[in-house]
């Protein structure tokens, strides 16, 4: 009961959902929070639901050189590169291996470049990263043209443009945390 009032000293820390306008507005915001990242001696682990994805985001962040993982053959090599400051690597999420753990002496950052539509496979990332201990920060980002979020989005746009976010910056709030967790819980398939 503890664990759940205040959190479990061993996890991966969470970061609230990042929700932005589009998809291509999110590849430019993620791509510019992994260079500031990088900046502050970070490692950087960008997760993708899939192949399109992480093609995008490599592309991306091409000048930071970052190490992809795509298939089982290329898990340790996600941890290798970790280990290392200021590294950034980009694989699908399917490459990680819960439990794997890759001893870090530093800060690292796992954005997940989306959200699954059923919350068991977000709860594998958060078992890798949870494995990482509390130096591993994760954070989801999604966008509002995410196929499974298009249905709850339209109601989204005209309160954006009343807060006044710009449009090139995500809205950040527990609130939206929740509220995509409630989403994911209706999605049963």
């Amino acid at each position: 009961m503890f664990g759940k009032l205040f959190g479990k000293k061993n996890e991966a820390r969470r970061g609230e959902d990042h929700l932005w306008s589009s998809d291509a507005i999110r590849l430019g915001g993620v791509s510019r929070e992994v260079e500031k990242l990088r900046e502050n001696a970070s490692s950087v682990l960008v997760v993708a639901l899939d192949r399109t994805a992480l093609d995008s985001i490599a592309a991306a962040v091409a000048n930071c050189e970052p190490a992809r993982a795509t298939d089982a053959f290329s898990r340790e090599a996600v941890n290798v590169v970790l280990r290392e400051r200021r590294k950034v690597t980009v694989a699908l999420a399917n490459v990680l291996q819960p439990g794997a753990k890759f001893d870090a002496d530093h800060e690292v950052e796992i954005l997940v470049y989306g959200r699954h539509p059923q919350r068991a496979q977000d709860d594998a990332i958060l078992r890798y990263a949870d494995a990482q201990g509390p130096r591993v920060r994760v954070t989801f980002h999604l966008a509002l043209d995410d196929a499974w979020l298009t249905q709850y989005g339209q109601g989204i746009v005209p309160l954006m443009e009343k807060l006044g976010v710009r449009s090139d910056e995500a809205i950040v709030s527990g609130m939206l945390s929740r509220a995509i967790k409630n989403a994911q819980a209706k999605n049963k398939s």
